[in-house]
């Protein structure tokens, strides 16, 4: 931001000491605002080591933990504004090496100049143009970021502007003199100027650097204008939250900032209530005789209360200045908390249809039922409880008021419905739920507690296992672990939060959501702790017993995962095909390719959202779609323009990146239903989106993808436990980029793209790495072992697709941990098993995620396994080590009894017709298989029940085989009445005879596939009736 001179002042005020300005530039001017999570520029700089000078203009908006203003390249290192942990004071980290702070904290609410200057003897501290301290550490200057790319800790939390970045230690008078100033090519130390940063672009996403080539591209940061006549209320300055208890003389005192380029000389009216109902009080701050200059803040004391009483007090305050230019910071509403507010005492119960009321003597509860095995608690200190729909999270709240009976059995109340009973205990507040054969389900060991965290604090039985918490990354199984339920991107690896979600399900028989978008954490170690940011508790609770229904009940309530489209399980490309300004290169150098490689593909980026854009976007959508390709595309910037691109253009799929789906988890949730709906409503199709930082009710809309990682043996490994972990959240399209977007390898790629074969969704994301990311990139052996896969992926989109609907209807995820299939078997619990899972209900994958061709520790359940490539019959209950597994062979092994329908070979959905349905069959154990099938790519399966089901059956008794395809019930447009049936049945005997209905079938019996196996052409037949196809074995 341009300014001309400044002095230095001391006006006397309450509280502070003040600077002001002499007079300024009243030209349209700006300052970038960061608001913590989330909020940073990225520069991508390398570091630079001393001598160097960083100096700007900053304001803290308030205290936290705390805050980075510049990030190194190790996304650890970094210059503090506030240094790590609760120390308020400006720091330098070095990572691994050192955390120092010097002996100065910013204030908040206050434009003040920091510079630090760097050499080879240490680093010191300027404020305002004068000498604070140095200390005898240094770090190269960052410059990676601005701000830092987290969710929570470390994030930047104030107003910066004028950066400017130096390669020399300028002089002190230097530093004085360019205090509050602009810099001009005329400034004597001009030549060693580095980068500066006004921050006057005022829109847009891109921060330009006025002296270097650095600019930087915003991520949620946003501009804020500076006006001549501007005041605001900054912060409270007491009493500070978090506080164990509040007096009865407390004094309450605010901050006012002049954010303007005049001085406040006007009486400014202070506006205020405190408390629940209390009557407005006005206080009048003189400016008039003790005027405020320009970035001064002063500290206003509102009364001296008597807070004793309670934890949790409203505040709403406003200022009133006449003439103020921007009104919009002039009122703050807020909450004076206690650390930690218990919950007291039951004082009151009434009973409503559905709901009891609960009047605590420090707080009002509500307890609703949403169903017999589903309750709502609401705690607040108002008494004023939200509809369950209000945030935008909740899609079902209960069809009717459930019956239910309580009984009062004097230190408790016993609550029941005919599915779960609930022990309301009355001092203090505190519930815990048995099951109907009163076994203990799941005890509050404290009562609730409110203030700074909303706080639940669970017993943990010593065999219960968790699960949840959204898209983790390399996690899955919660025991022992604490989990944060908010984003933490970090380098996007393990042990990161991509796509968090307020809710957790254990093998105690009971899950837990939290209808908030309050950041969180799950302390899941000898007591479990649930915590989120807020004072008030608004959760669901959730009796299964099991697993599975556990995942009905949670997307019941928060709404179940989209029904993606057919062409959605195929392969999607991505890429800036438009860095010439010829989107439609796309074509001839990437979607023919595809055709001509004879390889599967669905679906193109054909930009990468970041300033790539798209020419010529109708011919490019209707090239791809002759050769089989939807078109998508990437945005960061929003989606105002969707109503043409779908409607007029054609294009059928969003991906929304990080930089656009905040700030706030509301707003990307509502990023991703605009993106969503802006497809479903401007088109006759089913929307398909992609994003990064979702939560709950993420899964109705999107694909949540992990982030921007490196292709290598850690990305395969970390990925196997986020996906399955996802799916334990309700993610059902949950996945990252094949091999990554940044770095890979041949073979890294190869066993990448092999397990996520048998995950929904999968794409490659190019033009970050030296190499492409095309599967073809490496040429061969490796591309044809992709096309290998992914053929074999597109055979398998029956069985695909109906697991997709069962997750539809039931929340239950194709990718599958083995404890959701095997629940009883103890050892499917924890983290042994975190390295497979089951695809379906009948096909165990354990990815290869490491340099070698073999795999350890992949785990049979009880029961018969097949391998799927060789036919080789392993017996279950039973661990395989050294399992061989060359670079063309995924370990995938069938279950017995499992029916799994093919589709006809083919490189995209609508390539052929779906005339043939093919059955692998592998009997021993009786099967069941429910095939879906609808038209694949339009909305009429939910507008009109336009679909159909199969239902298919395998029995084995003795040396009988009997198979059954049901009559299809059910219609939809293409749908054809008649297909050829063929079947695939492993079985290392002959068959005496094969039937169809009583009559004799061709068949053929080849010893040396998989083992055996007899192949069965029942003919074309008739899709309304029965297939009984029996075999004798010999």
């Amino acid at each position: 931001m341009n300014r001309i001179s400044l002095k230095l002042m001391a006006i006397g005020c309450l509280l502070v000491a003040l600077f002001a300005a002499s007079s300024f530039n009243a030209s349209a001017q700006y300052r970038l605002r960061f608001n913590g999570a989330s909020n940073f520029v990225e520069l991508n700089g390398k570091d630079l080591p001393p001598p160097y000078t960083v100096e700007c203009l900053v304001s803290r908006n308030k205290v936290t933990t705390y805050s980075t203003l510049l990030t190194a390249g190790d996304y650890e290192s970094g210059i503090r504004l506030e240094q790590y942990n609760n120390t308020n004071k400006i720091g330098l980290t070095q990572k691994g090496k050192f955390d120092v702070l010097f002996d100065y904290e910013l204030p908040v609410g206050k434009l003040t100049h920091l510079a630090l200057v760097a050499d080879s003897t240490g680093t010191s501290l300027y404020i305002d143009g004068k000498f604070i301290q140095k200390i005898d550490k240094t770090i190269p200057l960052p410059r990676n970021q601005i701000g830092l790319d987290a969710d929570g800790f470390g994030t930047l939390n104030a107003t910066v502007d004028e950066l400017r970045m130096w390669d020399t230690t300028l002089a002190p008078q230097t530093i004085a003199r360019l205090a509050f100033k602009a810099v001009t090519d005329k400034d004597p130390a001009y030549n060693h100027l580095l980068h500066y940063y006004t921050f006057d672009e005022g829109s847009g996403n891109v921060v330009k650097d006025h002296k270097g080539t650095l600019n930087g591209k915003i991520f949620l940061a946003t501009y804020e204008k500076v006006y001549p006549l501007d005041i605001a209320i900054t912060n409270i300055v007491a009493p500070l939250n978090g506080k164990d208890h509040f007096s009865s003389k407390e004094p309450v005192i605010i901050r006012v900032t002049n954010l303007g380029t005049r001085p406040v000389a006007a009486p400014v009216k202070i506006q205020y209530t405190l408390g629940y109902g209390s009557p407005v009080k006005t206080v009048t701050v003189p400016f008039n005789t003790q005027p405020l200059p320009p970035y001064a803040i002063r500290d206003i004391q509102l009364e001296t209360a008597d807070l004793s009483a309670k934890g949790i007090w409203p505040l709403e305050v406003r200022a009133i200045l006449p003439g103020d230019e921007n009104t919009g910071n002039n009122t703050l509403s807020t909450h004076l908390l206690l650390k930690k507010v218990p919950l007291t005492d039951i004082k009151k119960v009434v009973q409503k249809p559905g709901i009891i009321d609960f009047t605590l003597g420090n707080a009002f509860v509500q307890l609703q039922w949403a169903a017999e095995d589903i309750y709502r608690l609401q705690v607040n200190s108002n008494g004023k409880f939200e509809a369950a729909t209000q945030n935008g999270i909740v899609v079902w709240n209960g069809d009717k008021p459930v019956a239910y009976t309580l009984k009062d059995r004097k230190t408790f109340y016993e609550i029941s419905t005919t599915k779960v009973t609930l022990y309301v205990y009355k001092a203090p507040f505190r519930i815990a739920m048995y099951d109907k054969a009163g076994k203990l389900v799941m005890e509050e060991t404290a009562p609730l507690s409110m203030g700074e965290y909303a706080t639940q604090t669970l017993r943990r039985g010593p065999q219960d296992h968790f699960y949840g918490g959204g898209m983790q990354n390399g996690n899955f199984s919660h025991r022992d672990s604490i989990v944060n339920i908010r984003n933490n991107f970090g380098n996007w690896g393990a042990n990161t939060t991509s796509n968090p979600a307020p809710f957790f399900v254990s093998t105690a028989g009971y899950g837990i959501f939290r209808n908030t978008f309050n950041k969180g954490t799950y302390d899941f170690r000898d007591t479990v702790v649930l915590q989120h940011e807020g004072y008030s508790l608004d959760a669901w609770y959730f009796y299964g017993p099991s697993l599975k229904t556990v995942l009905e009940q949670y997307t019941h309530v928060t709404g179940r995962p989209f029904m993606v489209p057919r062409w959605g399980l195929e392969f999607g490309d991505a890429d800036c095909y438009n860095k010439k300004g010829v989107t439609g290169d796309v074509i001839k150098k990437v979607a023919e390719k595809y055709r001509e490689q004879n390889i599967p593909g669905g679906w193109i980026l054909p930009n990468d959202g970041y300033g790539c854009g798209y020419q010529g976007l109708d011919t490019v959508v209707q090239r791809l779609h002759q050769l089989g390709f939807y078109t998508g595309l990437w945005t960061e910037n929003g989606v105002e323009k969707i109503k043409d691109e779908v409607g007029r253009l054609g294009t059928r799929c969003m991906k929304l990146d990080v930089a656009w789906v905040g700030p706030g988890y509301k707003w990307g949730l509502d990023g991703c239903r605009a993106a969503f709906n802006g497809i479903e409503q401007n088109a006759d199709a089913r929307g398909f989106v992609w994003c990064v930082a979702g939560w709950a009710g993420t899964q109705r809309y999107a694909t949540v993808w992990s982030g921007d990682q490196s292709g290598n043996w850690e990305y395969i490994r970390f990925h196997i436990p986020t996906v399955i972990g996802s799916g334990l959240s309700g993610f059902n399209y949950a996945t990252g980029d094949v091999d990554g977007i940044f770095k890979g390898s041949a073979k890294t790629y190869v066993r990448d793209m092999q397990w996520k074969c048998f995950t929904p969704v999968y794409m490659a994301i190019s033009g970050w790495a030296k190499a492409n990311k095309q599967p073809w990139a490496y040429g061969e052996p490796y591309t044809a072992i992709n096309r290998k896969y992914m053929q074999l992926k597109m055979r398998l989109t029956p069985y695909m697709y109906s697991y997709c609907r069962e997750a539809y209807e039931s929340g239950t995820p194709v990718c599958r941990a083995m404890v959701l299939e095997y629940p009883k078997d103890t050892i499917t619990w924890g983290r042994e098993t975190q390295y497979q899972f089951m695809s379906g209900q009948y096909l165990l994958v354990a990815p290869v995620y490491k340099d070698e061709e073999k795999r350890d520790s992949i785990y049979l359940p009880a029961g018969q396994w097949t391998d799927f490539d060789n036919g080789t019959v392993y017996q279950g209950g039973r661990w395989l080590n050294d399992f061989a597994a060359p670079l063309d062979k995924l370990p995938l092994f069938v279950k017995q009894g499992a029916i799994i329908p093919k589709y006809p070979a083919m490189l995209y959905d609508a390539e052929k017709p779906k005339d043939t349905l093919t059955l692998e069959i592998y009997p021993g154990a009786d099967g069941h298989f429910k095939l879906y099938e609808d038209d694949g790519a339009t909305l009429a399966y939910r507008k009109d029940n336009a679909y159909a089901y199969t239902n298919i059956s395998s029995a084995t008794a003795g040396k009988e085989i009997r198979i059954k395809v049901a009559a299809s019930t059910g219609t939809y447009r293409g749908q054809l009445p008649q297909r050829s049936l063929k079947l695939e049945v492993f079985s290392n005997t002959r068959p005496k005879a094969v039937t169809l209905n009583g009559k004799p079938l061709r068949w053929s019996f080849d010893a040396t596939c998989k083992k055996g196996c007899i192949f069965i052409d029942a003919g074309i037949l008739d899709i309304r009736q029965l297939a009984d196809i029996q075999l004798t074995i010999e």
